[in-house]
């Protein structure tokens, strides 16, 4: 059974804190951070910015369709 779930990695937003300028959005010479493009915030690798996953549940009391 599949079931859809929030990623755990970006709790269901789509994106993270970047992870070069910790959510700055500067680097250390105070020019705008070329990872995030000063915004501070990426989109969430684990879920490519969605904000949910796919996963596989294989457990009896998950399969039962409560």
């Amino acid at each position: 059974m599949r079931r859809r779930i929030n990623c755990e990695n970006c709790r269901g937003g789509g994106s993270v804190e970047c992870p070069r300028c910790n959510g700055e959005g500067q680097d250390t010479y105070g020019q705008d951070c070329r990872y995030c493009m000063g915004a501070g915030i990426v989109i969430c690798d684990k879920c490519g910015g969605s904000g949910d996953l796919d996963v596989e549940i294989n457990d009896d009391w998950a399969n039962m369709g409560w």
